[in-house]
């Protein structure tokens, strides 16, 4: 047996990215919990998913001695890949790539007919040590391990340093939503590098930035997960971001990027002082409760059976800040219970309100290929705001790559970390910057 690193994270997968989880089989999802919980440290819980025969040859003891040994073997973990499911006779096993610090290791958890846990191991490990060397040294600039703690628990960023003489300006990377980590990856098979590409394309320009692991995510993990997310808590850790920056003598100025739903985190703490410009990119004109609406009938149109009108009671109800119990299968991944609250916090902020009271520059970035956050959304902000500065990159879509406008090609690239950054996203934002003098 063995122990996976996983994170709990509210997986609300605001503007949501193909409805990934959804289309995951049952097992795949049990899998993941069961690794979730063994990550969390709460093996009575993981016990729980288990079988009876497996729980009298390993008790909570032997699996916490088994994620240890796991971690001890192959290092911190950092994220979940792809998983896939085999079936053969009476059992289910669940294999799932996974990424940890020297290692990457294929895992199996195995099912019985009733759905328990009968087994957990590795099949295959593979070194990570030219992939850490090359991620060490990409662009030849400096990456610092960076943090920030909380009372109840710590956050985990990089800062990326240019190569030009201190101080120099630096950019908050705010991710978006779901599992998605500093670099623009998830355990939901979301692989694109994307942060990681804009904090090594923005250290050429002579800008630093800081991006992070959100809390449940990542080396950010260990949170009281008794206490529901909630969407505050969110921006209060951007916030403490920006002060924490804002004391660095390395910085001259703190600039804030949002990405999807980081903009919206983004766009409520550019509202606080010591930040400098805010730039948004792909984030919602309208309240994600309309967002959703949208989407959920797209969804409709994709899958006829979708249960598109139990989607749109239990969006009103949360709307008016009361939670739901009784949500269909097919809805248990978006409304699940520890989602809800995060979700009825959200419900509250319109993302053109909280934009007029931004009083420092504004860049506002949407790609025309977009099929999560539409341009439109992008023409909304900047109605909101005309003082804005609006640039719509011409193939770019919501991982911020060139992609067809055709749906599946679209969600083809989200999975190609190997594709650079849109041509044109580098240069709008540094000739925003050199218009507000913020770069020379």
């Amino acid at each position: 047996m063995m122990r996976y690193i996983g994170r709990f994270l509210p997986a609300v997968c605001l503007l949501l990215a193909g409805f990934t989880v959804q289309g995951q089989q049952k097992e795949e999802i049990k899998a993941r919990t069961f690794l979730r919980l063994l990550n969390g440290e709460r093996f009575a819980q993981a016990s729980a998913m288990t079988s009876a025969a497996f729980r009298q040859q390993a008790d909570t003891a032997a699996l916490k001695k088994a994620w240890e040994g796991l971690e001890t073997h192959f290092g911190a973990y950092e994220r979940l890949g792809s998983s896939s499911v085999l079936r053969r006779d009476s059992l289910t096993a669940v294999l799932i790539n996974t990424l940890f610090k020297k290692n990457r290791v294929e895992i199996q958890v195995a099912f019985d007919r009733s759905g328990k846990v009968v087994g957990f191991h590795t099949l295959k490990v593979a070194s990570r040590e030219t992939v850490q060397a090359e991620s060490d040294s990409a662009g030849g600039f400096r990456q610092v391990p960076d943090s920030l703690v909380f009372s109840d628990g710590t956050l985990k960023g990089t800062l990326m340093l240019p190569k030009d003489s201190m101080p120099v300006p630096v950019a908050l990377i705010i991710a978006g939503s779901g599992p998605t980590d500093r670099n623009g990856n998830n355990e939901n098979g979301l692989h694109t590098d994307t942060y990681k590409l804009l904090a090594e394309g923005l250290a050429a320009k002579g800008v630093a930035t800081l991006r992070y692991d959100k809390r449940y995510v990542g080396q950010s993990s260990h949170f009281d997960l008794q206490v529901p997310p909630r969407f505050e808590a969110y921006v209060t850790d951007a916030i403490a971001w920006i002060q924490q920056l804002g004391k660095d003598p390395r910085f001259s100025k703190v600039i804030l990027i949002g990405h999807s739903e980081g903009a919206l985190i983004g766009t409520i703490a550019a509202q606080e002082p010591g930040v400098a410009a805010f730039i948004s990119i792909a984030g919602a004109g309208r309240p994600l409760d309309d967002i959703l609406r949208t989407q959920l009938e797209q969804a409709k149109v994709l899958q006829p059976d979708f249960p598109l009108e139990d989607a749109g009671r239990i969006l009103d109800s949360l709307k008016q800040g009361r939670a739901v119990r009784d949500v269909p299968v097919a809805l248990q991944d978006l409304f699940a219970p520890g989602v809800q609250p995060f979700l009825i916090s959200d419900f509250r902020y319109d993302p053109a309100v909280q934009l007029k009271r931004v009083a420092v520059p504004v860049l506002l970035i949407n790609g025309t290929h977009d099929i999560q956050v539409p341009a439109s959304e992008a023409q909304l902000l900047s109605q909101a705001d005309p003082q804005a500065t609006l640039r719509l990159i011409e193939g770019m879509n919501h991982v911020l790559k060139d992609a067809p406008a055709d749906r599946a090609q679209n969600i083809a690239t989200y999975g190609r970390a190997d594709l650079p950054l849109s041509a044109g996203l580098l240069p709008s934002i540094t000739a925003f910057l050199q218009q507000h003098h913020i770069l020379p």
